[in-house]
Formats: structure tokens, sequence, C-alpha cells
């Protein structure tokens, strides 16, 4: 028997909204120091190739969706309420393809791949 508590299944697939961005000099100077992360090719801004961003910071560019389900998923039959009330961040993957830089647009694109029922809730992974 389905819990009340627990987010259906059906809802796999759902498309999020598109968030965009453009990522500037002090958001990535600001997230090496908040790491005291002084290497050079992070803050040293005379660089031939300019500054690029630790690798981490590509979690950082998802901070402003992560807690905005209400803004950002389309179905709008999702049971929000079991999100907000219940929601627990658990894991993250990610995959560094390039390392992000100053001035680069960004654009996240995201979907619900799987609902998965676990004896402590729902494990939703987007």
């Amino acid at each position: 028997m389905p819990s009340k508590n627990r987010i259906p299944t059906s809802f796999a697939g759902t498309v999020n909204k598109d968030y965009s961005t453009s990522i500037t000099h002090r958001q990535i100077t600001n997230y090496a120091a908040a790491l005291d992360d002084d290497n050079p090719v992070f803050l040293y801004d005379e660089r031939p190739t300019g500054i690029v961003a630790p690798p981490l910071f590509a979690a950082v560019v998802t901070w402003p969706v992560a807690g905005r389900w209400d803004l950002y998923l389309e179905n709008t039959q999702f049971p929000l309420g079991l999100v907000g009330t219940f929601g627990v961040h658990y894991n993250e993957y990610l995959q560094v393809h390039r390392l992000i830089r100053s001035g680069d647009k960004i654009t996240l694109k995201s979907r619900l791949v799987a609902i998965q029922t676990h004896p402590a809730g729902t494990l939703i992974t987007h």
C-alpha cells in the first residue's frame, strides 16, 4: 500500500524549467576564497587564459534551483508539499567536462530521471 508521504513513481520523467545564469569573476574568486584555496588558476586574473572555477563550483550553479521545486517543476500536479516538508539532500553526482570560466553563460536543463521508494521515504534522481 503506497504511503501518503511518498511521491508516486509516476512522476518520473517530469521536466524542470530551464535555469540560465552568467558566471562572474567575483563568484569564482569568492568561492575559491571561501574554500581557502589560493591556487592562482582560481584567483590570478592576469593569467593569459584568465581564471577558472574550482571543479566543485558546478554545484554552486544548481543552488538557486535546488530548493525551488515550486518555481522549476513543469508538472503542476507534483506533490510539492512532500518535498518541502520531508526533503533531504542525499547525494550529488557531477561529471565535469570542462572547467567553468568567468563570462560563461550556463543553462541547466533537467528532469526527474527516477523516483524510487525507500524505507525512509522516496529517492528522487534528477
